[in-house]
């Protein structure tokens, strides 16, 4: 048993020699790698570019904003009314007035989210033109969707040259649009002096 023994620790001890020698001859040595080394040399450095400033309109620019808005809504009125007359004299054909009509409600719809979202606190009327431009255009909208309806109506009951004027749909239309009107005079009384103010378009009643 004793024997074994020592037969076991001179071989681990030839071997522990024969390490030494190849090392001591010059050999490559071994080197370990650390992998928080490797990792911190392959790292890339990542950089947060600062969150850009929020532009806060001048009473010009809210003001001229809002022009724009009026310029993409122009002629719209005129594309209602030619295509409500054209229903009522039967020259014009109802589906074709009821898309029409529908493109115009779009349109507007689309406006007044840009007016809702403006930032016109830096001018002094501001808050109270965007009310009245929101009230006015929603009950265009509200007039539009009414003479679509009456349009349909048309179409399914055939048409008689000016006596198609009248029903529900109708007299709905018209109160939407008597609201309308009353919005679009107190925007255009109150844009008047801003327009004066920056240079700008002065917009009657029936131009929205």
């Amino acid at each position: 048993m004793v024997g074994g023994r020592v037969g076991v620790l001179v071989v681990v001890a030839a071997v522990v020699v024969a390490s030494a020698a190849c090392g001591g001859k010059g050999g490559e040595k071994f080197v370990p790698v650390h992998a928080e080394a490797s990792t911190s040399v392959n790292a890339q450095i990542v950089t947060t570019a600062p969150p850009a400033t929020l532009h806060v309109l001048t009473d010009e620019e809210a003001a001229r904003h809002l022009e724009q808005l009026l310029e993409q809504n122009a002629g719209a009125r005129a594309q209602v009314s030619q295509a409500v007359q054209g229903v009522g004299s039967c020259s014009v054909d109802p589906h074709q007035a009821y898309d029409t009509l529908g493109a115009v409600v779009n349109t507007r719809k689309a406006l007044v989210d840009q007016v809702n979202a403006t930032d016109a606190h830096a001018l002094a009327e501001g808050d109270v033109l965007k009310g009245n431009l929101i009230q006015a255009w929603q009950a265009s909208i509200a007039a539009d969707v009414h003479f679509q309806a009456w349009a349909l109506g048309v179409a399914n009951g055939g048409c008689t040259r000016n006596g198609v004027n009248n029903g529900p749909e109708w007299d709905a239309a018209g109160a939407a649009s008597a609201q309308a009107t009353a919005s679009k005079q107190a925007f255009s009384d109150l844009w008047a002096p801003v327009a004066a103010r920056f240079g700008l378009r002065a917009w009657a009643e029936n131009e929205l």
